[in-house]
């Protein structure tokens, strides 16, 4: 992947792109339109979603899967962009081929699943063996022109895909190893961190804290992921900035863990509660004025410092962010700084982040303040020790905010009153 996908929303909120507005448009146009050229009827019966007919077209009437429309599109092409998953399944199963086509401006299947917002089908493509570096005719990838479009869902989902060999080829013992890098039944739980598209410590904290195993196998899983996170920035093929700073966050993480289990193991006081709470815990303490997470903030910004590679522009850019906020509290986090990278910059937020672990679109409120959100019980319970001490003010606070609107929204709608008399 080339350095695009990383200054992806970057590139797009300063409108550097806007040559793709006219060629997204260009692109529909020729889709929608009736052309002159009569084309196969395989393609109208897949944007019908009509897959009875469609497979008996494959099947009985041995029409290939790789035939094209006047635009170099496939029938794969087509349900991408219709959103058809289901024939998006069937097509793949025949061996349809996720980077075939030869569309007139270069997009592939990925490029047309992410345009059309559909997660579930980017996901399909990407274990099929889509490239996620390709270009089209403007030199936008597909998570590029998923930003562009705003369907940030899928910039998260193209940007953080890792084929399972990535992960299943430490278990294999090589050449002058006495034991594989990686036991066999770890893989599967390495697997789940290295596609959580949340980074936040308390959040790879509480995978953990689910998967025991990987905490008692702490040094290979570390020792793991900093190979990956090697190989995937030294790949001359295929440089993958993005894989490569994440994977070395999730190192730094478990070498930050695994060092404090170490000291953890030489203390002789009773221990009441699991090292690994524990340690989430020590993630959310927070500062004595506001419970901002001080200790957290460091603890990241270090671990981006220490990324191996300070060529790497993803790097300057998180770097920058920081040298700009200063002043602990006011902006955005680091946590969301790195979340944000790997997954692409919104325009604008319309929804609340958990205070726990970070993860977006946190639901529920603190019942008496209702100022903080948390996604679900468990992280509410562990953030309350820090919680409860700022609680009671937060509620006083939301109550002013709360009526404060609603007065606005009084004035607003005499005012409409007024004007409409």
């Amino acid at each position: 992947m080339d350095n695009d996908q990383a200054v992806t929303t970057d590139t797009v909120s300063n409108g550097a792109v806007n040559v793709d507005s006219h060629n997204v448009a260009e692109n529909e146009q020729s889709m929608d339109k009736e052309t002159k050229k009569e084309e196969h009827p395989i393609f109208k019966l897949i944007e019908e979603g009509n897959i009875d007919a469609v497979q008996k077209q494959i099947d009985v009437e041995g029409v290939s899967i790789e035939t094209e429309d006047s635009h170099g599109m496939t029938p794969l092409m087509h349900a991408s962009w219709k959103g058809r998953t289901d024939i998006v399944e069937f097509l793949l199963k025949q061996g349809a081929s996720p980077n075939g086509g030869n569309h007139e401006h270069d997009y592939t299947c990925l490029h047309f699943a992410g345009l059309a917002g559909s997660t579930e089908i980017c996901r399909m493509l990407l274990e099929a063996g889509a490239k996620a570096y390709h270009t089209n005719s403007v030199n936008r990838t597909a998570a590029a022109m998923a930003a562009f479009v705003g369907n940030h869902s899928c910039v998260a989902v193209i940007n953080n895909f890792v084929s399972k060999e990535e992960v299943w080829c430490y278990t294999r013992k090589q050449p002058l190893e006495s034991e594989p890098k990686l036991p066999q039944e770890l893989a599967k739980s390495v697997y789940k961190i290295v596609m959580s598209m949340n980074t936040n410590p308390v959040r790879i904290g509480l995978i953990l804290r689910e998967e025991p195993k990987l905490v008692e196998n702490i040094k290979k899983v570390a020792n793991v992921l900093e190979l990956m996170s090697d190989k995937q920035f030294k790949n001359r093929q295929d440089v993958n900035e993005i894989l490569s700073l994440k994977f070395h966050i999730l190192h730094y993480i478990l070498k930050g863990i695994m060092k404090e289990k170490e000291i953890d193991e030489k203390r002789t006081e009773e221990k009441k509660t699991p090292f690994i709470d524990r340690w989430i815990k020590g993630m959310l303490l927070g500062r004595d004025t506001d419970g901002f997470a001080a200790y957290q903030e460091n603890f990241l910004r270090q671990g981006v410092k220490e990324f191996p590679f300070p060529e790497s522009q993803l790097f300057k850019m998180l770097v920058t962010n920081f040298s700009h906020c200063k002043n602990y509290g006011e902006g955005q986090t680091a946590a969301e700084y790195i979340n944000a990278a790997f997954n692409g910059q919104k325009g604008f937020k319309d929804f609340e982040n958990c205070a726990s672990c970070g993860e977006e679109k946190a639901e529920k409120k603190c019942s008496s303040c209702k100022a903080v959100f948390y996604c679900d019980q468990v992280c509410q319970k562990l953030h309350w020790f820090m919680h409860k001490k700022f609680c009671a003010a937060m509620k006083i606070q939301q109550e002013k905010m709360d009526a404060l609107k609603e007065q606005n929204e009084k004035n607003d709608k005499e005012s409409a009153k007024s004007q409409a008399a």
